[in-house]
């Protein structure tokens, strides 16, 4: 039976409705962590790094938000691609015919083969790998894809998905570098804002001719 889509985000108030319901509450980090809104639209941040300055676009991937931004990146350095691995036995709430995996490799495709993201460095996040894990204990990969005999183990499981965006992008000249993420921890997703950043100022010596 697939899991509801909501029981991961509220499952944490729950568990604190006594500390909530205070009338002094005032909310901690990890309360602002687990409320997940939606992004519409096309939001820009502008942040200042170890003395250098980043544009971060961050977009909507939903259906409806796709046309706001798909042809607007000609001058992007780097993608971060996010993928919720736990959703495989989820449809999507635009269409509950579509599978939620599915649609995120599809959108892949459509991305990594436009003409503006030709040779541009893909960073693949495998986000809510917490919840990936528990969940696989109980459902099977294979609701998804059939092919899969891994059961339970979830590194075969990674590995597995993992595969299906190299097919995608073999046949590009681009590196594709994949993270496993709980968006809860934040000391990891600094690592992976350190490792994108590496990853760009080695393009940009690459494109000076430094490297």
């Amino acid at each position: 039976m697939p899991t509801l889509p909501f029981i991961d985000l509220y499952k944490s108030y729950f568990n604190s409705c006594e500390r909530i319901f205070k009338e002094d509450y005032q909310p901690n980090d990890k309360d602002i962590l687990f409320c997940r809104i939606p992004t519409t639209g096309v939001n820009e941040i502008e942040l200042q790094v170890n003395n250098k300055f980043w544009k971060v676009v961050d977009v909507g991937g939903q259906r409806s938000e796709r046309r706001k931004w798909i042809h607007q990146f000609e001058n992007v350095t780097i993608i971060v691609y996010i993928t919720s691995v736990s959703e495989f036995d989820q449809q999507l709430s635009e269409d509950r015919s579509i599978n939620r995996m599915h649609e995120s490799l599809l959108l892949f495709d459509t991305i990594s083969t436009g003409d503006f993201f030709q040779k541009k460095n893909f960073f693949i996040l495998f986000n809510k790998i917490d919840l990936l894990k528990k969940k696989i204990q109980n459902v099977d990969l294979s609701v998804c894809f059939p092919k899969y005999k891994g059961g339970k183990d979830l590194n075969l499981a990674i590995k597995f998905i993992r595969d299906k965006f190299i097919e995608i992008g073999e046949n590009s000249k681009r590196n594709l570098f994949f993270q496993q993420t709980c968006a809860i921890e934040t000391e990891k997703i600094k690592n992976i804002f350190d490792a994108v950043t590496t990853t760009v100022l080695e393009d940009e010596l690459k494109g000076s001719g430094y490297l």
